[in-house]
């Protein structure tokens, strides 16, 4: 096991004591933020994709939420629990202007072709609702819910509960790995039954023991695997493809393609080339040989009239000398909200590696655009898979394969035009319209007529080589994305997070000796792990909470990175102190 994995573990183990302790002390609050910050830690891993403790938590905390009534904007018969469950409650952590959750959410609501009413429970909601999503409800003559100001997560639990017994006939998750609410709010026996839609099959996710179905997304052969093996559903596992909406051909598709060429600046004949994805998404991976902007560059030389287009990366220097080197046919776009013009433009799409973008590949594939999978080396899940896709594209062993798969479609359009129909057909078949509606209705049959609690036991670990992958792809590739800890300064955050809450822990040795081999990258990068180990254990029993905090609010102070103090004491304490 790598470090940096048995880290993450060490850490999340320790936080899961620490709620422990909580819950034995019936410190109901401090228990939830607790086992809250033990899945936030386990979401960075994908050994374990379920986690007994997590899942106990969650019930225990559930069998003490306290009823709720629900009465903001339901009819007085709903509100006083008088009146028949009704349709569907979809249940977002908070819906965002654009893409993941709220966009599957949004055309669920769209598409489903039941009749069944549709509303939205919004537990944590800092902005507006984004309109498509509102007008999506109104269409079904639904609600959106948003759950009550300043209430605590245990009281959102309760009041998302009253709210699903009252109002629904089935509830579907679309929310955050992390989010403890829904599965603490549905954590007994009662209510209508429960959809966990599986937006993030390849890492850690919490609340497999209240699912009384997990919808698979992509609805490969291996994402069913991983949830019936790997996260313990057995046969509560079933498929419902991302739900897309469908495009109309243009009706002069050669002069709209050339308007679009013109557009982005493109030569109205020469061969293009697409890839959408995130930054991220493209960066170097030593770990797995990996380096995708290496692999296009030979592409580009090898087919010296072919344009490549990338769309969502913020470019770098390297980015820009590629783009030299192959004479400006390797154009940057960062993120664009219309991706119509670029897909009109292009001939060929091509997945992005170490991480693919699955989405991305099956909206340019019902645009008619025939694709490159990622290579072998970069596997499902982190290379795109699914129900649509398996059976119509070969996934090329290696990157010299994926240069000579997209050499070869290139050179012959008829190969290209007819496995980008293929492509097309098999999207429509699974994604939309009624033969997406047949996965929706195979799960409805498969539901209990009440929601049911499934006893959390240990799971299998995923394969090493899987969950390597994504160790080493957070710790190089995801480097510097939003907010993320590194993993060498995990253990300093939560106990700062910890330590805000008014929750006592010793810094025990297990947790020292699994950060042992990361002393090098804390040296100079963080407070010293025997500094927090002696503040935390020996001298914090003696001092006032407050006078602690401040102590250790100093500490991170003083030793954040680049400072004087780390600088300082870099050159004066040896390594196996940090």
């Amino acid at each position: 096991m790598s470090p940096e994995l048995a880290a993450t573990l060490a850490v999340a183990e320790w936080l899961l004591d620490a709620a422990d302790h909580c819950l034995a002390h019936d410190e109901r609050d401090a228990a939830f933020f607790a086992t809250r910050l033990a899945a936030t830690t386990l979401a960075r891993q994908a050994r374990v994709l379920m986690h007994p403790r997590i899942e106990r938590n969650i019930l225990t905390l559930a069998a003490g939420v306290p009823a709720a009534r629900v009465s903001d904007g339901l009819p007085d018969d709903a509100s006083s629990g008088t009146r028949a469950p009704r349709g569907c409650l979809h249940v977002l952590t908070q819906a965002l202007p654009a893409g993941g959750h709220t966009a599957m959410a949004t055309r669920w609501i769209a598409s489903e072709a039941t009749g069944d009413q549709h509303s939205v429970a919004l537990l944590a909601q800092r902005t507006e609702v984004p309109p498509a999503l509102q007008a999506a409800v109104d269409a079904r003559k639904g609600r959106i819910h948003l759950a009550p100001d300043r209430a605590g997560p245990l009281e959102v639990a309760g009041w998302l509960r009253a709210l699903a017994v009252r109002t629904a006939s089935r509830v579907v998750f679309h929310v955050d790995v992390d989010d403890l609410v829904p599965a603490i709010a549905f954590g007994v026996p009662e209510g209508p039954p429960t959809i966990v839609v599986n937006h993030a099959a390849h890492i850690f996710w919490a609340g497999a023991s209240v699912a009384d179905c997990i919808a698979n997304c992509r609805g490969s052969d291996l994402e069913v695997e991983w949830t019936r093996r790997y996260r313990g559903a057995g046969d509560r596992s079933r498929i419902v493809p991302i739900p897309l909406v469908d495009v109309d051909p243009p009706d002069d598709a050669a002069q709209v393609r050339l308007e679009a060429r013109r557009r982005l600046g493109l030569p109205d004949t020469a061969p293009v080339l697409l890839s959408i994805g995130d930054t991220y998404k493209y960066a170097p991976f030593a770990h797995a040989g990996l380096d995708f902007l290496a692999t296009v560059r030979e592409l580009l030389e090898r087919a010296p009239d072919a344009w490549f287009l990338v769309v969502g990366v913020a470019a770098d220097a390297r980015w820009a000398a590629a783009a030299e080197a192959v004479g400006g046919r390797l154009r940057v776009f960062g993120r664009q909200s219309d991706l119509k013009p670029f897909h009109l433009a292009a001939d060929l799409y091509l997945e992005g590696f170490p991480f693919g973008s699955t989405t991305a590949l099956l909206e340019a594939g019902l645009r008619g655009l025939a694709a490159v999978p990622a290579p072998a080396v970069s596997p499902p899940p982190f290379g795109t898979d699914g129900i649509a896709v398996d059976r119509v594209l070969a996934r090329p062993a290696t990157t010299a394969d994926y240069v000579d798969t997209a050499l070869r479609l290139l050179a012959s359009p008829a190969e290209r035009e007819e496995s980008g129909r293929r492509l097309a057909a098999e999207i429509r078949r699974h994604h939309m319209g009624d033969g997406w509606n047949r996965h929706v209705a195979d799960v409805l049959e498969t539901l209990p007529r009440e929601h049911r609690i499934y006893e959390p036991e240990t799971p299998p670990s995923t394969p090493a080589a899987v969950h390597e992958y994504w160790t080493a792809f957070r710790e190089t590739c995801w480097k510097g994305v939003a907010s993320d800890v590194p993993t060498h300064r995990l253990i300093q955050e939560s106990l700062v997070a910890l330590t805000a809450r008014g929750i006592r822990v010793r810094v025990p040795r297990g947790v020292r000796r699994a950060h042992a081999p990361l002393a090098g990258r804390r040296h100079g990068d963080a407070v010293p792990l025997s500094l927090l180990a002696l503040a935390t254990n020996v001298i914090r029993p003696w001092l006032p909470e407050a006078r602690f905090r401040s102590m250790l609010y100093t500490l991170t102070t003083l030793f954040r990175p680049g400072s004087a103090t780390s600088r300082t004491f870099s050159s004066l304490l040896p390594e196996s102190l940090w």
